[in-house]
């Protein structure tokens, strides 16, 4: 929680920063000085030091504006200089602290164009007060810390870091006041039988303290309780169209799960699944369950099977398409005898190849518990996955040929005909003749693309489930 007057502060500043802003753009130095000048007359020292200051900002040599600043700014500090000094007379240290670091803030704020000097004995009274209130806030923080409130020292400790960064021991107990509340939580949460919870406690920790007491060994210990262990065994695939794409789903699927950052998954060596399939083969067709307590050494699997395939497309047809061969001829104005260029536009034919293909797959996926054959989690994933080409062939020269259309090939142009000269026509065209892709994928391809996107999200629904919520 911020201090009082140090929130107080900040919201007078940002006030005063959005006024600034407001008028910033719109006017120029001598006329912000001028504004400053009418609020001081007036009595306005604070805002007179603001548009002062704003001045400068804009114009750093405003020698009017550093006059102004130099009157409001002193007037502005002094004033909490008195301020602080009333309260270290009546030993308010508090006050007084804070008092003097205002005076001093805004003495930094004017140093770059002013320069406004402090008495030396003002620091000397300074340190005093601070000396008075870090002690009190010190016994305060320290007699929290035994009552166990570390939330509310972490804010006294934090406090004190800012007045004097090396005080005592305060860095060390800030430390404390900040990782002990997670550490005490870590453990509850792991008596409790919350392990990744605790595992996360802990592990924030040791982001603060890497060696706080014993919270790496709870972690690690966290950690092994929750730890589940999973086995992905083949995909079945019951389509007649596709036969690898659940051998490609599987492999992908343990990539997956493998590489994933999940602290709490451990995917069980293929060579014993395999072994497992070869003695047993898992019975999911037309509802049935697995066998269980037959998967040593896991604790769930996944598995499933792809249950529709359909492919459309996958063909390139050409088109022959209506277009104009763009011809520069020099001619020679009568009137003036001056050679200039013309352009005219023969008609002709180019080519433009087209076509998609698309592969769409449904799989059912299912993650069982292999003690009980309970299944945890169902889900019936569809993954689509496409492709398209558009380029075109052109006997001459591309960059000299226009879209269009007409009626008749072999006449001049008539009424009717239409040439797309824009340029975003032209760009349009020229990519078609500049593009590299000429070839579908192949479908072996899109099932790869469909087997990674299936995997990802079978990985998902596994780095989902939490037994223990």
């Amino acid at each position: 929680m911020l201090n009082p007057n140090i929130m107080k502060k900040y919201l007078s500043w940002s006030l005063s920063l959005l006024i600034v802003i407001g008028i910033i753009s719109c006017t120029g130095s001598k006329r912000l000085s001028k504004k400053a000048d009418k609020l001081q007359k007036a009595g306005l020292t604070e805002e007179a030091a603001d548009f002062y200051y704003l001045s400068l900002l804009r114009n750093p040599k405003n020698v009017d504006a550093k006059i102004g600043l130099k009157a409001t700014g002193s007037e502005m500090i002094n004033s909490k200089l008195n301020d602080f000094y009333k309260a270290h007379s009546i030993d308010n240290s508090k006050e007084a602290v804070y008092r003097y670091r205002d005076a001093i803030e805004l003495k930094d704020k004017f140093d770059p164009f002013v320069k406004i000097d402090i008495p030396p004995y003002y620091e000397e009274y300074y340190q005093e007060s601070l000396t008075k209130y870090l002690k009190v806030r010190y016994t305060e923080a320290t007699e929290l810390v035994y009552e166990e409130k570390y939330e509310q020292a972490d804010v006294i400790f934090k406090e004190i870091l800012v007045l004097k960064p090396n005080y005592e021991d305060a860095q060390q107990m800030a430390t404390l006041t900040t990782v002990e509340p997670l550490y005490q939580k870590g453990v509850a949460s792991y008596d409790a039988g919350k392990f990744r919870s605790s595992y996360n406690y802990f592990d924030q920790v040791l982001e603060v303290d890497p060696a706080y007491k014993d919270a790496i060994d709870l972690k690690n210990m966290a950690q092994d309780e929750a730890m589940i262990t999973v086995a992905v065994i083949p995909f079945e695939d019951v389509t007649s169209r596709s036969s690898t794409i659940g051998e490609k789903v599987y492999i992908a699927t343990v990539q997956a799960l493998t590489r994933s950052d999940n602290p709490f998954i451990k995917v069980v060596d293929r060579s014993n699944t395999d072994k497992l399939v070869s003695e047993q083969r898992l019975s999911l067709e037309n509802g049935g369950d697995l066998i269980a307590g037959e998967l040593e050494g896991a604790e769930v699997i996944v598995t499933g099977k792809i249950t529709s395939f359909s492919k459309t497309g996958g063909n390139v047809q050409a088109q022959k398409m209506p277009g104009y061969q763009a011809q520069r001829i020099k001619k020679v104005n009568p009137d003036t005898k001056k050679t200039y260029t013309d352009v005219i536009y023969k008609k002709t034919y180019y080519t433009e190849y087209t076509g998609s293909v698309e592969i769409v797959y449904t799989c059912q996926v299912q993650m069982i518990q292999t003690e009980t054959g309970e299944v945890l989690s169902t889900e019936l994933m569809n993954v689509k996955k496409s492709d398209a080409v558009n380029f075109a062939k052109y006997k001459g020269d591309y960059k000299d040929l226009y879209s269009g259309s007409f009626k008749n090939a072999y006449t001049p142009l008539a009424v009717g005909d239409k040439v797309n000269t824009s340029y975003r026509e032209k760009q349009t065209l020229n990519q078609k003749f500049t593009t590299s892709k000429t070839q579908l994928k192949s479908t072996a391809e899109l099932q790869v693309e469909a087997s990674q996107e299936l995997s990802k999200r079978i990985a998902s629904l596994v780095e989902r489930y939490n037994p223990e919520i």
